[in-house]
Formats: structure tokens, sequence, C-alpha cells
């Protein structure tokens, strides 16, 4: 990381990994105190450098119109990084969600992460769209 920094290079980082994560298949039950853990961990780990940009709280979690059942629980995930930086008095690190581009539910996914009070929105909601751009000499 400070190599990073010495080379005005800033981080976005995943808290979730191949082992810990939001489960689409069971959202709720892989919602729980070890994922939790290891969640607080990373952000332990990266908070205190100054390229640290941001967190994402998921990746493409929801990545279908048919798991949007998974929305309340990485919502759920930012509120809990939000409150856990400031418990432990860390600079203010943004937290969001980098979302799959589904068509049919972007805007209700947007609107859903907006939603609420200050502690539950997303501070941002990255959507990378496929575009297909065609080019003839």
């Amino acid at each position: 990381m400070n190599a990073l920094a010495d080379a005005g290079i800033y981080v976005a980082l995943d808290v979730n990994n191949y082992k810990y994560s939001i489960n689409r298949a069971a959202p709720a039950a892989s919602y729980n105190a070890v994922y939790l853990q290891n969640v607080f961990a990373v952000i332990d780990a990266f908070a205190g450098y100054t390229n640290t940009l941001l967190f994402f709280s998921g990746n493409e979690v929801v990545n279908d119109p048919t798991n949007t059942d998974c929305a309340p629980f990485i919502k759920a995930v930012d509120r809990d990084m939000r409150a856990y930086i400031k418990a432990r008095k860390y600079r203010s690190i943004p937290v969001g969600y980098s979302a799959a581009d589904v068509t049919s539910n972007r805007y209700q996914l947007a609107a859903w992460m907006n939603c609420g009070n200050a502690t539950d929105r997303s501070d941002f909601l990255l959507v990378l769209v496929n575009l297909l751009v065609m080019w003839k000499p």
C-alpha cells in the first residue's frame, strides 16, 4: 500500500473474498458474525492507509432479476461497515456497492441503495454498463 501511495495510486477494496461473502442462494445464512468479523478485519487492515479510496460491500451479488432478495443484506453490510468505521474513529472512507448491469432492475436497485437515512444509504453505487462499440477504419 505504501508503494502504491508513493506512486500516487489509490485503492478501491472489496471486503469480500471467495470464502466470506453474501451467498446469493442463502443471503440470510451467509450474513453472520463470522462474515462480519472478516469484513471488519479488512477494514482494520486498510483504513489506516491514506490511499484507501473506498470499500465495496459487495460485487455483483444481485446479478439477475431473481435474486434481488440479496439487496437488503448488501445494504446491511454497507450500514455495518460505516458504523464500524465511525466507531473505530477511522477517517471517513466511502462504502458502497459494485452492481451487475441488470437492465431490468438497475434503476430499482439504485433507488433501494439510496433510500433511507444517511446511516442506511450507500455512499455510491458503481454499475459498469456493458457497451458494444463498433469501429471501422
